[in-house]
């Protein structure tokens, strides 16, 4: 978990609640079922960058050494797959 803990650390440009928070003002989903959405989109994206670093073999990622040059290729991609089942576990 320690290379997903490591990519979060480190914040991007948190568009996807930018925009989650945009189609809302015409939505109006309760602000519970809201925040399960960006959470579980934010895992979905920061574990898919995890994976993405590795198939690109990127050495910098938002300024910052990948996570996979720090915890090496198995532990990170374990990570990124644990993390995509989490966040699909609170889909209900």
């Amino acid at each position: 978990f320690e290379p997903y803990k490591h990519i979060c650390r480190v914040k991007g440009k948190e568009i996807r609640s930018a925009l989650i928070e945009a189609f809302d003002y015409w939505l109006k989903v309760p602000d519970s079922v809201k925040s399960t959405i960006k959470d579980m989109v934010e895992k979905l994206h920061n574990a898919s960058l995890l994976i993405d670093d590795i198939e690109d073999n990127s050495k910098m990622r938002r300024g910052q050494p990948v996570a996979h040059s720090i915890f090496g290729v198995p532990l990170t991609i374990n990570s990124a797959n644990f993390v995509y089942f989490l966040a699909l576990s609170k889909c209900d």
